[in-house]
């Protein structure tokens, strides 16, 4: 029995759920499958993985930024975000695609649904509070 995901965020969970279901391997900075196709990513920063391992990097990445920032926020001295969210392009191709297909509008298009986003999926933040 299929249950349909009630809301958008329910839909975002399945479309990462799905796409962590996918066979195969990528480069996880640049999302080609192949190192030949790497182009767009320097050839010492490619992992080639599969999805689940890109996106326990992602999120590994992620813990040590937080550790590391100087304030809960991630942002510079003179008050200037430095970055809320990382997701590993692959993801975020996928769920653009999936909100497109859906919905009719971008992911995270709307004034809101950044924050939306961070708070239901905190792992792929880079901010400690959000």
């Amino acid at each position: 029995m299929k249950i349909e995901p009630q809301d958008k965020w329910d839909y975002t969970r399945y479309l990462v759920n799905e796409w962590l279901a996918k066979p195969g391997r990528r480069c996880a900075n640049c999302d080609a499958e192949t190192l030949a196709e790497c182009d767009a990513c320097d050839r010492d920063d490619c992992y080639i993985s599969t999805n689940m391992q890109c996106l326990q990097q992602v999120i590994k990445q992620n813990q040590m930024e937080r550790e590391y920032s100087h304030n809960d926020f991630n942002s510079t001295k003179d008050k200037t975000m430095r970055g809320l969210l990382a997701i590993p392009p692959g993801l975020l191709k996928h769920l653009e695609h999936g909100w497109l297909t859906k919905y009719q509008e971008g992911f995270l298009s709307k004034p809101g649904e950044i924050h939306i986003f961070a708070k239901k999926f905190p792992q792929l933040t880079i901010a400690r509070k959000v």
